[in-house]
């Protein structure tokens, strides 16, 4: 009994279902998010450096940056490139193209010079960001976790969802006042 119970549950995934699709598309813009701030840690550590050991040359202060985040930022690149194959792989058409923008937008940021200053990293990284958003969107989109257009039903559902949840005072739940119902059932089987 025990042997089972310490095995993984192994499961079954269609290729090119939804499953493996999300699972893919979540793993590149997990990648593309983490190397990304990786970069701008770097980026961002540069003066710093410079400030507390004025006495390194610039090829010093870029050598212990880099030294810093170096085994990590290569496996994050390993990582980002393996899910960007995969994609490429499994994904649709407007997928991929927004997984190409990211992946450019990456790799400018990538190339960026140590010696740079805030207002371009800043930019790249705000551009890397919308085009990450706009990926994530159609992602969305595909994987059908917005509803389409001939889909009244889950349209409907939605309405009635934020409808209900702007009445309830705890959010989704129940209606305003049955908390006050149930809480004086609860006070008088105590008392009793």
């Amino acid at each position: 009994m025990l042997k089972t119970l310490s095995q993984p549950k192994i499961r079954m995934v269609r290729l090119g279902s939804r499953e493996e699709k999300r699972e893919v598309y979540s793993r590149f813009a997990a990648g593309a998010i983490a190397l990304m701030h990786v970069r701008h840690e770097e980026l961002m550590r540069m003066p710093v450096v410079k400030a507390a050991r004025p006495d390194l040359t610039e090829a010093g202060v870029e050598l212990q940056v880099i030294d810093a985040t170096g085994s990590l930022r290569l496996s994050l690149r390993v990582e980002f490139a393996q899910a960007a194959f995969e994609v490429e792989l499994i994904g649709t058409e407007p997928v991929v193209a927004l997984a190409d923008k990211v992946v450019e937008g990456m790799y400018e940021l990538a190339n960026l010079p140590l010696s740079c200053d805030y207002s371009t990293v800043y930019q790249i990284s705000d551009r890397v960001t919308a085009t990450i958003t706009e990926f994530i969107a159609a992602c969305r989109s595909e994987l059908w976790y917005t509803p389409r257009w001939w889909q009244v039903h889950r349209r409907a559902a939605m309405v009635v969802g934020r409808l209900w949840s702007k009445r309830s005072p705890r959010g989704r739940g129940a209606p305003a006042g049955t908390e006050a119902i149930t809480s004086g059932a609860r006070s008088q089987a105590a008392d009793e």
